[in-house]
């Protein structure tokens, strides 16, 4: 969930509902389409391959040059301490905290994104545009390796190969919020479309990610 205090009111009005279709639904990477299966590119220091998934082509991450042994807590600049890449962590707690920062001055100004873990299950990416990545309460951050879930609860997902597309309802769904991503970088600009109080959600192909909050344990229904 986006935290971006210099954003706080853009937040409330996510929070509330107001934005649900803030942005068309997108399968591009950096405004390349996926048109041509086996069609390939490079993104957030790891490697997509266009694919065909049901009726529609899709980007689907192969490969990353995330850091092997992965990192914790602390200030970690990019490119040196931090590779560009694709990273999950599974021993978040409830206070688990990043920003992505364009200094180290420790001004709201540069702040790229940041969010706040809900879940112990979140995914990041770290471009290699920025100049350093913040962590706080997230456990360690290790290379995305695509796999199935057993089980989707609150946290972020990678669509087609953690949760699958289609119709997914909510075990808990008051309060429950939800988004439909672009990509993982925490901006604004990554959201597909989002929903507050919103019991159900339709995931689609072209959809790199979905997170939740509050939302309890998602089954898929359609």
């Amino acid at each position: 969930m986006r935290t971006t205090f210099k954003a706080l009111f853009v937040a409330v009005l996510f929070v509330g509902g107001i934005a649900n279709s803030a942005h068309a639904q997108t399968s591009s990477l950096d405004g390349q389409a996926c048109k041509k299966a086996g069609q390939t590119q490079k993104k957030a220091g790891s490697s997509f391959k266009c694919t065909k998934v049901g009726k529609k082509l899709v980007w689907k991450i192969t490969s990353t040059n995330a850091n092997a042994g992965g990192f914790g807590n602390g200030t970690h600049m990019v490119g040196t301490a931090v590779k560009p890449g694709r990273y999950i962590t599974t021993t978040a707690s409830t206070m688990c905290y990043w920003e992505r920062v364009s200094g180290f001055g420790g001004s709201f100004d540069e702040i790229i994104s940041n969010g706040s873990g809900d879940g112990a299950h979140l995914v990041i990416d770290i471009l290699g545009t920025e100049r350093g990545f913040k962590t706080s309460g997230c456990g360690t951050w290790v290379p995305y390796s695509p796999k199935p879930a057993a089980k989707i609860t609150d946290g972020n997902w990678v669509v087609n190969d953690e949760i699958a597309p289609g119709l997914w309802q909510a075990s808990k769904p008051t309060k429950c919020y939800w988004e439909r991503v672009s990509d993982f970088t925490s901006g604004f600009s990554s959201i597909i479309s989002n929903e507050y109080e919103g019991g159900l959600a339709q995931i689609d192909p072209s959809d790199i990610g979905f997170t939740s909050s509050g939302c309890g344990t998602w089954t898929k229904v359609g």
